[in-house]
Parts: C-alpha cells; structure tokens; sequence
C-alpha cells in the first residue's frame, strides 16, 4: 500500500518537474535567442532540477520494474528459480537504495556552501539522493508488481 501511494507520488512529482524544466529551458532559450538575455538562476534552477529528475525518476523505474534485467536468461529458467532470482535483484536494488541515501546524507552533512546564482544551500543538489535512496529502498521491499494504470 505504501509502495503503491509512494508510487503514484513519484510519478506525479516526476512528471510535474519534467514539464517545469522543459518551461524553464524554453523561457531561456527564447530570451536567450531573441533578447540575447542570459539568466545563471534559470541555469542553475535547471540543474537541480534535472537532478531531481534524474533520480527520482530512476527510482520510478525500480517501482514500475523497468529496471535492466537478463529476461533472456531468467526466462528460460523454471519457476521457483526465477522468484530466486527476483528476491535477489530486489535485494541488490535494497542495498543500492540503502548506501545511495546514506552517501547522498553524508553529502549533505559535509556541505555547508551555497550556490553561487540562486544563494541557495548547496544541500539542493543532494537531498534528491537521499529522497531517492529512500524510495528504492519502499519500492524494493515493496515487492510484487505495481498497477501499470498508475
């Protein structure tokens, strides 16, 4: 229940910062093309939020199994042999989940910079990792196939 409501959250925050991106580098490129005006914000908003994106949409793709896997492999195998199997990827996708957040709150502890454009914390750029460490984790525990309708 909780892989499944993270699931639809993430899918809709995805897509939500996906079209505020492409907003926000159209903005700039027009003013760019036809003003020949350059903000370093708009730039710099646009890497956090690619980064946001990035990884958030990387552990979306945990959540719906979109993940790379050797079907061609797994499945010529018997059944009990490819559940084996797929307890053990979920167990890797845990384990990457695990350290992409703890390295991503190491991180942010050690930064205490801020960016030079926008004057914020450069804790920006990490906490998406942490965020995500933590949903791939949900996700992997989460077990079972999500609804493809999400």
């Amino acid at each position: 229940m909780l892989s499944r409501l993270l699931g639809r959250w993430t899918a809709h925050f995805v897509t939500f910062t996906l079209g505020v991106l492409a907003l926000l580098a159209l903005v700039e490129t027009l003013l760019w093309w036809a003003f020949n005006i350059s903000f370093p914000e708009l730039a710099e908003i646009e890497g956090i939020l690619l980064v946001w994106l990035g990884l958030l949409a990387g552990a979306l793709g945990v959540h719906l199994g979109l993940h790379l896997g050797v079907d061609l492999v797994v499945r010529r195998l018997p059944e009990h042999a490819q559940k084996a199997l797929s307890r053990v990827a979920a167990g890797f996708e845990v384990i990457f989940g695990a350290l992409l957040g703890w390295y991503g709150i190491a991180l942010w502890q050690v930064s205490t910079n801020t960016l030079p454009a926008t004057g914020w914390s450069a804790r920006a750029q990490y906490s998406p990792a942490v965020v995500a460490g933590v949903l791939i984790v949900v996700f992997a525990l989460g077990g079972g196939e999500p609804d493809r309708n999400e």
